[in-house]
């Protein structure tokens, strides 16, 4: 009977696979959503290994099913943007599925990390299947090669609005003496590109590296003024509101921390973009839009103390930074756009 069962598994997950490759082809929502059923399919055939589930109540497996959703599609939506699940939302659930046992006389503490280590095996473990194919890998080096061997090509965008990616429909080429410039998170990580053209990559890493001491005891750090950069550029070219901005701050941050600063030190050149001036600039875009966040949101009061820390600084009108100015990829208005 054993044998049996396992028999079908195998065959199962055979014929699992076997549909996931033409999603997997595709990408985009059909490719998640598979993911999705596949995650599904896995949790009830894990489950069904233990003997006991029968026994288990209807909560902790309805908070289990919901959980592992909710860590599969985890930050999949802005792609490269953002890295893994949130450890808030990791102890909230792991609270959630112990809860119970204070409930239940057949739901142990035992089943509780039996369905807490089962959500975060399959769910980080597809979580990552839909953030490695956002990645896409094989179509990057398939442009790069297009491109190094002087060939026309098609270069992919990715859509912050609709958070999907897409083929611009006017070919480039790479002449002899054009440099191609790759920009992005992963930009100096040296597993992006393929080794025959390691020894042709200048890495630059650019970023705002000097805090402003307001006085003896207040400062703005660095990693405040990344996010004051990036709420008025999300706000003005991605269609996300200031309390978008701040929910994925966290998860912008673990994405820094994995894949940036590790390899800052890869850079053969750094350049700091940080400006003196900058902060009263920024706080005449920045200001409208974090009073737009609703009193009642859980970022509200994250907001204020934003706000409250910009009330030190004099405003300063754009028309003073120059059209040129790395000020304008974030407030608009450059001579690049």
């Amino acid at each position: 009977m054993k044998g049996c069962k396992m028999k079908t598994r195998i065959i199962s997950a055979v014929i699992a696979i076997a549909i996931a490759i033409p999603f997997i082809y595709l990408g985009g929502y059909p490719y998640k959503i598979a993911i999705g059923l596949i995650a599904l399919w896995s949790y009830k055939e894990i489950i069904s290994l233990k003997k006991t589930h029968e026994k288990l109540p209807t909560v902790p497996m309805f908070l289990g099913l919901l959980g592992l959703l909710l860590i599969v599609f985890a930050n999949t939506t802005y792609s490269l943007y953002y890295s893994g699940v949130s450890y808030i939302y990791l102890s909230v659930l792991c609270f959630g599925l112990i809860i119970p046992t204070l409930f239940y006389d057949n739901y142990s503490i035992k089943d509780a990390f039996h369905l807490i280590g089962l959500l975060l095996f399959i769910g980080l473990g597809f979580n990552s299947l839909i953030l490695v194919r956002n990645l896409d890998l094989k179509l990057f080096n398939k442009v790069l090669t297009d491109l190094m061997n002087g060939n026309k090509t098609n270069l992919p965008t990715y859509n912050f609005i609709t958070g999907e990616k897409e083929m611009s429909t006017t070919p480039i080429v790479l002449n002899e003496n054009d440099c191609l410039v790759i920009e992005g998170l992963h930009g100096l990580n040296p597993n992006l590109i393929s080794d025959e053209y390691q020894d042709l990559i200048y890495k630059i890493y650019i970023s705002p590296l000097t805090p402003l001491n307001v006085d003896r005891h207040n400062y703005v750090s660095t990693t405040e003024n990344r996010l004051l950069r990036r709420i008025i550029r999300d706000f003005r070219t991605r269609g996300k509101s200031g309390e978008d901005s701040l929910a994925s701050w966290e998860s912008v941050r673990r994405g820094e921390e994995a894949y940036i600063f590790p390899y800052t030190d890869s850079a053969d050149a750094i350049i700091n973009t940080a400006y003196t001036y900058e902060i009263g600039v920024l706080k005449v875009y920045v200001e409208p839009i974090l009073y737009s966040i609703d009193i009642n949101s859980k970022y509200y009061n994250e907001a204020r103390r934003i706000i409250d820390h910009l009330k030190t600084f004099y405003p300063i009108p754009s028309e003073y930074v120059r059209e040129d100015n790395l000020l304008r990829e974030f407030i608009g208005g450059s001579s690049f756009e």
